[in-house]
């Protein structure tokens, strides 16, 4: 596990985690900045066989972001591979929120909701790798909290989920998410859908069905969104105001990608604040500590947690197959689970 403290440092430390133990720490050497920055984001090369080592993009609140190679056997080994800074104003002083990597692409998401393909080099001995960035691109219709989901349908395609937040007029919220099909590291294609999404013009109804309508759309419309969270299959979203969770589910017709309203999960006694999915499951994490995991297609079950309660809103949730992992105020806690 890779974690970095989001307290401003001259020089902010990676750490490397085995069994619950820190077991190497390291900072990007090419990093110059005359004041305290921060880490604001790291991924994860998905493409790494097991056993080798693997590759790790580290971003900093400087527009600078690292690369650095990680030996899993031995960490003190750790190496700086390539440092690229952003050339423009507006990407170093956006700072990038959220990135996912599968070599040789790297997608990176601002603050500013700007979306950034790069193509990284193969890192050929005896060369000087250079990073090209390939395309920019941005919306001022989408918003935080997001959740990017990378996959690879085949070896010259890419596919990007992103899920998000929508207003919904005069002052509400809803989940969104567009699908970006990739090639030649340049978006070839995309298509988008909001869970709130009203035909434009008139439409005669029953009288009988006016009241079950009206109902149904001001139940799923949100006036904050704490969480969202995808695992391309399902959109799972949250809110301050409510102590449920509204899921969504994502399908393909003629006419474009489809949210439909699945059902509400169901648990929490305070409003939800972190969420993460993957493989039709879902861990959620409330302000009073409550630790859910769901199973989108059945139930969820409870994880006793104790000593949780009045968390901050930066707290992030995360798991494996056997794992929940919680990053509170520096400290990171370990639940097990079996679902």
């Amino acid at each position: 596990m890779v974690t970095a403290s989001p307290l401003p440092s001259i020089s902010p430390q990676i750490l490397l985690h085995s069994s619950g133990q820190v077991v190497h720490s390291f900072a990007g050497e090419s990093i110059d900045s005359p004041t305290n920055y921060r880490v604001t984001a790291i991924a994860l090369d998905q493409s790494q066989p097991a056993g080798s080592n693997y590759r790790l993009a580290v971003f900093y609140s400087a527009g600078t972001f690292c690369l650095f190679s990680v030996s899993p056997s031995t960490p003190k080994d750790t190496l700086e591979i390539l440092s690229y800074t952003a050339t423009t104003i507006r990407q170093r002083s956006a700072p990038i929120v959220q990135a996912v990597y599968h070599h040789p692409l790297l997608i990176t998401l601002s603050s500013s909701f700007t979306l950034c393909l790069y193509e990284l080099p193969s890192f050929e001995p005896g060369t000087v790798p250079q990073v090209r960035l390939a395309q920019t691109l941005t919306s001022h219709t989408s918003h935080p909290p997001t959740s990017l989901i990378l996959t690879r349908p085949s070896a010259q395609s890419y596919k990007l989920v992103l899920a998000y937040t929508a207003p919904v007029y005069p002052t509400h919220w809803t989940a969104a998410l567009t699908e970006l099909a990739i090639s030649d590291f340049t978006v070839q294609s995309s298509q988008s859908s909001t869970a709130f999404d009203l035909s434009p013009g008139w439409t005669t109804l029953p009288e009988d069905e006016i009241g079950e309508i009206f109902t149904e759309h001001t139940t799923l419309k949100l006036p904050t969104v704490s969480a969202t969270s995808t695992d391309g299959r399902f959109v799972a979203l949250a809110s301050t105001n409510s102590c449920s969770i509204q899921l969504y589910r994502l399908s393909s017709r003629p006419s474009g990608l489809k949210l439909s309203f699945v059902r509400t999960l169901e648990g929490h006694l305070s409003p939800v604040q972190a969420l993460s999915m993957a493989d039709g499951r879902c861990v959620s994490l409330s302000r009073d500590g409550s630790l859910w995991v769901w199973d989108l297609d059945r139930e969820g079950v409870e994880v006793q947690t104790e000593g949780l309660d009045n968390l901050p809103r930066t707290t992030k949730v995360l798991f494996d197959e056997r794992r929940i992992i919680i990053v509170l105020n520096g400290r990171i806690i370990v639940k097990r689970f079996d679902i």
